[in-house]
């Protein structure tokens, strides 16, 4: 370990034992070649600046004053970020993004096509989500790395920040990986961002068909230089749907929608994926226009109010235990060892059934919350009319 003026190093490096010795001079050589080098820029320090402002608890504040608060400290954190950067290092703005990346003619990095591609994810959200919620989403951070190796050693060991609302998403650009799974990484961190600042008690209680649909089907949005994205079936899920449809074993439509986690097999969310984009885009008309949405919305004030429901049971629940043992005084008192053990043993039988009957409980809700989601979105729909999307669907996924 190193200590210098405003910060220790400390610098490890390690070896097979059998092998220490024969190497020993090379590793004390490698310690020994450590320099300090006069610091010409301020260190950074803690950022002092929340991304939850504490306030007043007694006192209103506005969905405006909410969106200010947290775009002022997102900004200042991304502005720190920048002023932060070594000396070779590139920033370029979009309006709703800022990317970093380092300036080195040997890897061809496009920073334009990236910003270009995450704007279009964006830009689609807005189009197909913009209701879900009111609250403004900050702009967002992606950092880009010639390598993996780099972006490894940055996520372990220094990175800047993380945080819900924005978190600074990452990516690698060369041709050591797979370009098209670090699209699909981009497309999914810019998804959950998005969600969870539109509305964060809603993007954690989606049920699985419709937040598998919904992220699976973004991040398999392709980069073109033309169209700067293009969103289409993925080819995997477009095989395996064809293999299911030839094998007629795919969910319906309306029981797609009610499947519970326990019945989801892996061919549902290839269907989940297909599903939600073709409400989204070609099957969005006609007597389900807008039936993604209004399944959303209606999903959060169920969610609301069976969680107020449920608090208000467990609160009940809860008071009645602490009555009961208020009044019971000591129960162990006067009791033998063997009599005391034989009563935990029984206690934990309790605890155990109490904790099936608990699951139990908590899947009929689930369930439950599922049902009257889909007939607040699709209630209207006839047997016909399911029929008649059902055959819509399978013509589109055949294509």
């Amino acid at each position: 370990v190193y200590h210098c003026d405003d910060v220790d190093y400390a610098i490890q490096l390690r070896i097979p034992e059998q092998h220490y010795k024969e190497n020993k001079g090379v590793i004390e050589g490698v310690m020994k070649s450590f320099r300090e080098i006069p610091r010409t820029d301020r260190f950074p320090e803690d950022d002092p600046t929340p991304l939850r402002p504490k306030r007043d608890e007694n006192k209103t504040v506005t969905l405006e004053e909410l969106n200010a608060e947290r775009a002022a400290a997102v900004n200042a954190r991304i502005k720190r970020e920048i002023d932060n950067l070594p000396k070779g290092w590139r920033v370029k703005r979009s309006k709703h993004y800022v990317i970093i990346a380092p300036k080195d003619k040997r890897f061809n990095m496009p920073v334009q096509y990236v910003l270009n591609y995450a704007e279009e994810i964006r830009k689609y959200l807005e189009k197909s989500f913009s209701e879900i919620g009111p609250a403004a989403v900050p702009p967002g951070l992606i950092r880009l790395f010639p390598s993996t190796a780099d972006e490894r050693a940055y996520v372990e060991g220094t990175r800047g920040w993380w945080a819900d609302e924005v978190q600074e998403i990452t990516m690698t650009y060369s041709g050591e990986t797979s370009l098209l799974s670090e699209f699909s990484w981009v497309a999914g961190r810019i998804t959950d961002q998005y969600f969870h600042i539109k509305n964060e008690n809603l993007a954690g209680s989606m049920p699985g068909w419709i937040r598998t649909g919904i992220w699976g089907h973004v991040q398999w949005a392709r980069p073109s230089k033309r169209k700067k994205m293009v969103l289409a079936p993925a080819p995997f899920d477009v095989r395996e749907i064809r293999q299911m449809l030839a094998a007629d074993t795919q969910a319906s439509l309306k029981d797609l929608m009610t499947i519970s986690g326990e019945e989801v097999r892996p061919e549902h969310h290839a269907q989940a994926r297909s599903v939600v984009y073709w409400l989204l885009g070609r099957g969005n008309k006609g007597k389900i226009k807008g039936a993604v949405t209004k399944y959303l919305r209606a999903l959060e004030d169920i969610i609301k109010e069976e969680d107020k429901k449920f608090e208000e049971s467990e609160k009940k629940r809860r008071d009645e235990r602490m009555r009961e043992l208020a009044e019971a005084g000591d129960p162990d008192e006067g009791k033998s060892e063997a009599e005391l053990e034989a009563e935990e043993d029984e206690r934990f039988r309790n605890r155990r059934q109490n904790r099936a009957s608990f699951n139990d409980g908590l899947k009929a809700r689930f369930d439950a919350i599922r049902e009257r989601a889909q007939e607040a979105a699709f209630g209207h729909l006839t047997d016909k009319d399911w029929a008649s999307l059902d055959k819509k669907w399978k013509k589109f996924a055949k294509q």
